[in-house]
């Protein structure tokens, strides 16, 4: 399960915005950002085009430019004049992590933004932390194959739906069973071995 959540940065606000290609955005004070860091920008007044979520490039302590791809690839281009304006956002968009009950003890295991902690009990889902608001979640699941394995199919290339790995061990399992049926004890033994040593 990922998470999104989208941290406000209140030490800096956005002190101008050139109306170029990229937008190279003025911060009002020194600053930690690193070049392809994803931010949202809101609130900019004039050069409009400077609001929105963008990877950005660091120019020097104190500026940034705004790119649409994380390749720094494709410009962000102004549309007009700064007036006023502007906040910060850092956005994150992580796995979640299982917050067991001993985790919730340790100062130290405390989830962010950056680390968000997933919580499921009582057919309910709890996204961590719970002070900043969780702005979407994705869910990866299982998927279950098109297609199923049988005996007499020798034309489908079961490799396209199974993992290679999981279709050894059934031809593992398949021989140990037939072995098993035709009481061919030396082939039972030779994958019994093989059992063993590849568990």
């Amino acid at each position: 399960m990922k998470a999104k959540f989208n941290l406000p940065i209140y030490d800096w606000t956005v002190k101008a915005a050139s109306n170029t290609a990229p937008i190279v955005l003025t911060i009002s004070s020194y600053n930690s950002f690193r070049t392809r860091e994803k931010l949202v920008i809101s609130g900019v007044v004039g050069n409009t085009a400077a609001n929105g979520t963008f990877y950005i490039k660091v120019v020097n302590s104190k500026k940034i430019a705004l790119y649409s791809d994380a390749a720094l690839q494709i410009p962000v281009v102004g549309n007009g004049i700064y007036v006023s304006g502007g906040s910060i956002s850092r956005q994150y968009y992580e796995y979640t992590a299982q917050y067991a009950p001993e985790s919730k003890i340790g100062v130290l295991n405390i989830p962010t933004p950056a680390l968000p902690a997933v919580d499921i009990s009582d057919n309910q889902i709890k996204i961590y932390p719970l002070d900043v608001p969780c702005l979407e979640v994705e869910f990866d699941y299982v998927k279950v194959p098109e297609k199923k394995i049988v005996s007499s199919d020798n034309t489908t290339d079961l490799t396209l739906y199974y993992p290679e790995k999981f279709l050894l061990l059934v031809v593992k399992q398949a021989a140990q069973l037939f072995a098993e049926q035709v009481r061919d004890p030396e082939l039972y033994q030779t994958q019994t071995a093989e059992k063993m040593q590849n568990p």
